[in-house]
């Protein structure tokens, strides 16, 4: 394949199809875990030319589901209805149409211990730290 650019977007040409190029591949993945039920992510976006960003999960780092589509520039995610104090595994591709970068990173956080409540108070269960609701 041959590595050209078309009106300043880099490209790699092979039986006239566009690809993305390695450097284009989104970077930087970075996780945090909001509750028991939701991490947030964000990532470096690298290409010069997409449609948007796929999101796939995993809980055991090796078979992964497209959990988001993300459409346009934005470069954050919510992952929302997950498992309390579960591991997931996340990484992130850019698509242009039917074309797809390779993907970031692998990023890994575990969601919190399943959070008990009494009187306006939330436990997290199995730490020492509580945190007041409200």
């Amino acid at each position: 394949m041959s590595l050209g650019h078309a009106l300043g977007i880099p490209f790699r040409r092979g039986v006239g199809a566009f690809e993305f190029d390695p450097e284009e591949d989104p970077s930087g993945l970075d996780l945090i875990v909001i509750n028991d039920t939701e991490i947030d992510g964000g990532f470096i976006i690298n290409a010069l030319s997409y449609d948007g960003h796929e999101v796939w999960i995993s809980t055991d780092g090796i078979n992964y589901t497209l959990k988001i589509t993300i459409v346009g520039t934005d470069n954050t995610f919510q992952a929302t209805e997950l498992t309390a104090n579960t591991l997931y595994y996340f990484k992130i591709r850019a698509y242009r149409g039917a074309v797809f970068s390779d993907y970031s990173n692998i990023a890994s956080a575990t969601t919190d211990k399943l959070l008990v409540t009494d009187d306006f108070q939330a436990y997290n269960v199995g730490s020492m730290t509580d945190r007041v609701i409200g």
